[in-house]
């Protein structure tokens, strides 16, 4: 029996048949893989020319334990006829089977993801979205609006101003400065708005 290592997989190779006595020394050195945090198996049996249905439950409660570490056995050197046997041990199969060691390595590194080296493209630039344009003719009715409001303003004080000096007296106007102050309100609710849609 060996063991070496290729690309973090562990390989166990064992030679000759698998009896009672052989699978017992493979259990072993299985669980002691475990311990040490290798979980993912390649039982490479390339002599072997039949699994007894008991040494196929071992191996898979042995592949069971190693799930429950996220790792999974695998065998390998496994012949088609062999393989027919652990496939109709049970459904799903209780454990996979290869004919070489290097088809068992290859599972266990997928190849690389080439569409990963492909440029994303990028989406093609859109025309503005129904939305974007009424938020534009929103903003654009607002600035209508306090341009407007604006006028009317200076307009009102003018003549304001005209009648005060006319008559050298206080402010008795009070529907003209109430219009401005109302305005200027207006004014200023139609500036904070704008101010807002910018932000």
């Amino acid at each position: 029996m060996s063991l070496r290592s290729e690309k973090g997989i562990s390989i166990l190779t064992a030679y000759g048949s698998v009896n009672s006595n052989d699978i017992a020394v493979l259990t072993a050195g299985i669980k002691k893989l475990l311990r040490d945090g290798k979980n993912r198996i390649v039982l490479h049996l390339p002599e072997v020319e039949k699994l007894a249905p008991p040494t196929i439950r071992v191996i898979a409660q042995l592949n069971l334990a190693a799930a429950e570490l996220s790792g999974q056995i695998i065998l390998a050197g496994i012949d088609e006829k062999t393989q027919i046997q652990i496939l109709s041990f049970s459904q799903p199969p209780a454990i996979l089977a290869f004919a070489t060691d290097e088809q068992a390595i290859a599972f266990f590194t997928p190849p690389a993801a080439t569409e990963e080296l492909l440029p994303i493209a990028s989406p093609a630039p859109q025309a503005l979205v129904p939305q974007t344009e009424a938020s534009l003719d929103e903003v654009h009715d607002l600035r209508q609006k306090l341009k407007a409001a604006e006028t009317e303003i200076h307009e009102l004080s003018r003549l304001l101003a005209e009648r005060l000096y006319a008559a050298r007296l206080p402010d008795t106007n009070e529907k003209s400065a109430k219009k401005i102050q109302y305005l200027e309100g207006e004014l200023e609710d139609a500036r904070n708005e704008l101010s807002g849609r910018k932000a």
